[in-house]
């Protein structure tokens, strides 16, 4: 038992958190993509859990065309946002 003073730490018997399995690919169904993309007024950037942009619209792509130039993508192909 870890100990910090006189009280154990606070993390005593935490398990580490488990790394997930390969992501799968990451997508916006096609019924969502269409309502993107009839948003042509507003630019519009869509992010999974992981912060990988998924989906955007024609402004939203072109706000964020730096991110999109040399994109950082992970194994699916999704585009890696910096944190």
């Amino acid at each position: 038992m870890k100990v910090i003073g006189c009280r154990p730490a606070a993390n005593h018997g935490a398990e580490p958190a488990r790394r997930r399995g390969t992501s799968r690919p990451q997508q916006v169904r096609p019924d969502v993509q269409q309502l993107i993309d009839a948003m042509t007024d507003v630019p519009v950037f869509v992010q999974n859990g992981r912060l990988d942009a998924v989906a955007t619209n024609r402004l939203g792509a072109a706000l964020f065309s730096e991110m999109f130039v040399m994109p950082a993508t992970d194994e699916c192909g999704a585009i890696r946002v910096p944190r």
